[in-house]
C-alpha cells in the first residue's frame, strides 16, 4: 500500500514540476558528438504545447495543475519514504539459499533489502529536493515577470 502510494505521488511530482531537457540533434565532428537540446520543460508542458490534445483534455490537466502544491507532494514523498524505510527495517530472519557450482554446494545469503533501498532513499533526495528549488525559482521569476 505504501508503494501504491509513493507512486501516485510520484507521478504527479514528476510529470507536473520536474523538467527534463529533451535532444534536438546531434553532429558528429570526427569521433566527437556534439548535442543541442530544447528548453527544459515540464511533461505537463509538452501536453500542452501539443496541438493533437482535445481542449477538453488540456482543461481537465490545468485544473489538476491549479490544485498541486509542489511542496505538499515532497512532503508526502518523504513520509512515504520513512514509511518504507520503517517497514524494511523491521527484524526477519535471515532466509539462506542454496547454490550449486563446480566445487559443490554452498551457502549464501540473499542480497540485504536495505542496500537497494538506500540507493533509492539517495536517488529520490538527490532528484526531488532539487525539483522543489527549480520549481520555487520558476515561480517567482513568474511572479517578477507579472509585476
Amino acid at each position: 500500500m505504501v508503494l501504491k502510494h509513493l507512486y501516485a505521488t510520484l507521478r504527479l511530482y514528476t510529470n507536473f514540476f520536474q523538467p527534463t531537457m529533451k535532444l534536438k540533434n546531434k553532429e558528429r565532428f570526427g569521433s566527437r558528438v556534439k548535442k543541442s537540446y530544447h528548453a527544459p520543460r515540464t511533461p505537463y508542458q509538452r501536453v500542452l504545447a501539443c496541438a493533437e490534445i482535445k481542449a477538453a483534455d488540456k482543461k481537465k490537466l490545468q485544473r489538476q495543475y491549479q490544485s498541486l502544491n509542489p511542496a505538499a507532494l515532497k512532503r508526502q514523498l518523504d513520509k512515504c519514504r520513512k514509511e518504507l524505510f520503517r517497514l524494511a527495517s523491521k527484524k526477519r530472519p535471515l532466509k539462506l539459499k542454496r547454490h550449486l557450482n563446480q566445487r559443490g554446494l554452498q551457502i549464501k545469503p540473499h542480497v540485504s533489502v536495505g542496500t537497494d533501498l538506500f540507493r533509492v532513499d539517495f536517488y529520490m533526495r538527490q532528484r526531488f529536493s532539487f525539483g522543489v528549488v527549480f520549481y520555487m525559482r520558476q515561480q517567482a521569476l513568474r511572479l517578477d515577470a507579472t509585476s
